[in-house]
């Protein structure tokens, strides 16, 4: 499966890396093309730092298969751009004896902002992690394999495998992995890992020649993890549990997650059942390109961990807490998405030939929309620099905007300029009335002519 990401992400936790500057870490900087960064390759400068140090890798892609340092965090440049290829030679990145240690300064290990594909190994193709508890934030494991040996042993976690590890694994995109007998998506043995705000996508587990594949999403065995506010959706596996599979994992608790359209089972095992979970579809906006952003009515807007994440972005770097449903502080308010991706824009704008502009509804009852008409000729003429997305009609002739409309559609009867055409923009009232969204690379649109 090749990567298609539609936004750009960028780096996710910034402010942690500020932080470890002020304590005097040094960031080693990984290019692939440029000559004047310390190192072309990740694993060559993972292997000159040292304890709190960062190594900031670049957009670039990277073949390679690394080996982390205790206390050596490595942060890509964004999982759009920052590719770690393991090229079908092993595990991709692989964690052993990673522990944090306050007491003699040992920070927590973080992996960050990377694309990681193409692993192969019979433990983790993506990732193994043993005896460990790093940070795995912001990226997108996709494509990995974890076969089983000449002998008959492992093909267990084709995207990530634990072993007697307590990792955070927190805002991933783990999509398309297999695996030979069980987790095609996440493997856990003797683990108590926390995941939290992922999303988990057609993953598989199938055993050739056996029919024994179990835990095509996840698989827990004599292990206690924490899900809370994941989405678990179109896995399969041969037996058990299709989207999750728990055995001797009663423990496992299981809040505010979405498992839906798992096969052949969505979950599998006993566990412990906390608030907020459902089984329905999660209305990515495009599944097909990697665009896993609920759209309007998404079931999985706000109505995440009502505590929110530790997190302050999505995997496409776009802020926590956004009134997705728009329904203000009487409702829900700015609570937390489910998956890994923060909804808030309206989705599948429309215009037919008889001028009615629709658009998805939203899952909040009682939603009151704005929508905001451009002249795209004077959009493009700004674009030179920067676009100004203005609706303002004392700076552009035809620009107008709607205040308070009930319903998700409007019938615009006026025609455009001569050779000309409009734009549009809708927002939900009480959610991002300042801004029109959000661009490409997670910043804001500014709305200069906002309704009252």
């Amino acid at each position: 499966m090749s990567v298609k990401l539609s936004r750009v992400i960028l780096f996710g936790p910034l402010a942690w890396l500020l932080a470890l500057g002020a304590l005097g870490a040094v960031a080693w900087i990984v290019d692939d093309d440029d000559p004047t960064a310390d190192f072309s390759r990740i694993q060559p400068a993972i292997n000159v730092a040292v304890n709190m140090d960062v190594v900031q890798v670049r957009c670039g892609l990277y073949p390679e298969n690394i080996v982390m340092k205790n206390g050596v965090s490595v942060i890509g440049q964004g999982a759009g751009c920052t590719i770690l290829d393991g090229g079908r030679a092993g595990t991709v990145v692989t964690f052993v004896g990673i522990r944090r240690r306050p007491a003699l300064g040992i920070p927590p290990t973080e992996f960050s902002g990377f694309t990681v594909r193409n692993g192969r190994s019979s433990q983790g193709g993506g990732m193994f992690i043993s005896d460990s508890d790093p940070i795995i934030t912001h990226s997108v494991i996709i494509g990995n394999e974890a076969l089983r040996t000449p002998s008959g042993y492992y093909g267990v976690g084709g995207g990530i495998a634990l072993t007697d590890s307590a990792p955070i694994v927190s805002n991933n995109l783990i999509v398309g992995n297999s695996a030979e007998r069980t987790g095609g998506g996440v493997d856990m043995y003797f683990s108590y890992p926390m995941l939290s705000n992922n999303t988990i996508i057609g993953n598989r587990a199938v055993q050739p020649g056996s029919g024994y594949g179990y835990g095509g999403g996840a698989y827990a065995l004599f292990s206690d993890p924490m899900l809370q506010s994941n989405v678990i959706v179109d896995n399969s596996a041969e037996g058990g549990g299709g989207g999750i599979d728990l055995i001797n994992s009663s423990a496992t608790r299981i809040e505010y997650t979405d498992t839906f359209g798992n096969v052949p089972l969505n979950i599998s095992g006993a566990f412990v059942a906390g608030p907020g979970n459902i089984s329905q579809d999660p209305l990515f906006v495009d599944a097909g390109s990697l665009d896993v952003c609920p759209r309007s009515h998404s079931p999985a807007i706000d109505t995440g961990l009502p505590t929110g994440s530790q997190f302050l972005t999505d995997l496409f770097s776009r802020p926590r807490h956004v009134d997705g449903d728009f329904d203000g502080p009487l409702g829900n308010g700015a609570r937390i998405d489910m998956g890994a991706c923060e909804g808030g824009d309206i989705t599948r704008l429309m215009v037919d030939a008889g001028g009615t502009v629709s658009w998805d509804p939203s899952v909040g009852r009682g939603a009151v929309f704005n929508l905001y008409r451009g002249v795209l000729s004077a959009l493009r003429s700004s674009c030179a620099t920067a676009c100004v997305y203005t609706q303002d009609p004392a700076a552009v002739p035809g620009a107008s905007r709607q205040c308070g409309l009930a319903s998700p559609g409007f019938t615009d009867l006026d025609v455009p300029p001569l050779g000309g055409a409009y734009y549009y923009l809708a927002t939900g009232e009480r959610a991002l009335e300042g801004v029109l969204g959000f661009r490409a690379d997670g910043s804001v649109m500014t709305n200069d002519n906002p309704c009252p």
